[in-house]
């Protein structure tokens, strides 16, 4: 079968033909797989030599193709999507609800054959069934609107509230329309990318501010009489973008990291300011349990699909889309098989 297999940092990624997985235990899924979606976590793995050659990709969605004869909660036929961390179920984290952060994790992608490739395996409690009439590009938005999904519960935010949401890219877009959604008082988006800064306007931010000429917290407190922020999303992963995260906060306001950053990478934020306004730093990891609830607000077809994805290529394309997204020219990129 075709596929995108990674090399390693020095050979990087290339498309060739693999083994098609196989059934071989009872609770084996094998999914034919139609769309998958580039993430930038994808581009952070060109960074790293991973113990073996992995086919990328983890935002999957498909349709069951053959199961072992153990499995009961979907069947040959269905479309279905995939929560691409295996957890064990049975370390400390698992067993208080903190899978994301299972001491065990097989992600897809990276230590486990992910979902750029014609065919993908997985155990069958992480498919979930999804129906028919969804359309496959929505379908692979489903994880990504997942983990935000989890990170949104985690900010407590309540109606007429505020938030301003630093990195416009997919990830900060979704965050954009879960606020509107929400009944957020005003929201604004911070990007450097005029396309993105319009996304992030179609998707329902009140404001859009490029950094370049503007300062972001500024304009959040003019913007808020003054006070500033309910929560701040930081969706980049930089440290000059933390820090204005935390500095755009409203006294008793949450800030959410989601940007994945170098693992050598501290931010400065003053301990007195933390403790004086009760500011709260909250990290989100991945998903827990929002896989449910992110098909749901798929289902409803109120999504603007097609203000979020603005490309569709095909596997045999995957190296240049790879390239296009390194260079900011895209929202989000759907691989069809």
């Amino acid at each position: 079968m075709l596929s995108a297999l990674y090399l390693g940092k020095k050979d990087g990624a290339k498309v060739v033909e693999i083994d098609k997985p196989e059934v071989t235990g009872p609770h084996d899924v094998i999914v034919q797989m139609h769309a998958c979606g580039i993430c930038g976590s994808d581009l952070h793995t060109f960074q790293y030599d991973l113990p073996k050659p992995v086919v990328l990709g983890h935002e999957c969605a498909g349709e069951v193709s053959e199961i072992g004869s153990g499995v009961t909660n979907v069947a040959v036929g269905d479309h279905v999507i995939v929560d691409p961390n295996f957890h064990c179920g049975t370390c400390r984290n698992c067993r208080v609800g903190r899978t994301n952060m299972c001491e065990n994790l097989v992600e897809l992608g990276v230590l486990a054959n992910g979902g750029f490739a014609e065919y993908l395996f997985v155990p069958d409690k992480f498919a979930y069934k999804i129906p028919s009439e969804m359309d496959w590009t929505t379908a692979a938005i489903t994880e990504p609107l997942s983990c935000v999904v989890h990170g949104f519960m985690r900010t407590k935010f309540a109606p007429t509230q505020t938030a301003i949401v630093y990195g416009a890219g997919p990830i900060g877009l979704l965050w954009v329309y879960l606020f509107r959604k929400a009944g957020a008082r005003r929201i604004v988006a911070v990007d450097i990318s005029s396309p993105r800064r319009k996304a992030a306007e179609q998707l329902g931010a009140d404001i859009t501010v490029d950094p370049v000429s503007e300062d972001p917290a500024k304009r959040m407190k003019d913007e808020s009489d003054g006070w500033g922020a309910d929560v701040a999303i930081e969706a980049i992963g930089k440290v000059e973008t933390v820090e204005k995260a935390v500095m755009s906060l409203a006294p008793g306001g949450r800030a959410v990291l989601m940007g994945v950053a170098k693992h050598d990478a501290f931010a400065k934020v003053s301990p007195i300011a933390i403790m004086a306004r009760e500011w709260e730093i909250i990290g989100t990891n991945s998903q827990t349990h929002s896989f449910i609830d992110a098909i749901e607000i798929l289902k409803s077809g109120e999504f603007p699909v097609r203000t979020f994805v603005s490309h569709e290529v095909p596997l045999s394309e995957i190296l240049e889309a790879f390239e296009m997204n390194r260079r900011g020219e895209s929202l989000k990129t759907i691989v069809k098989m």
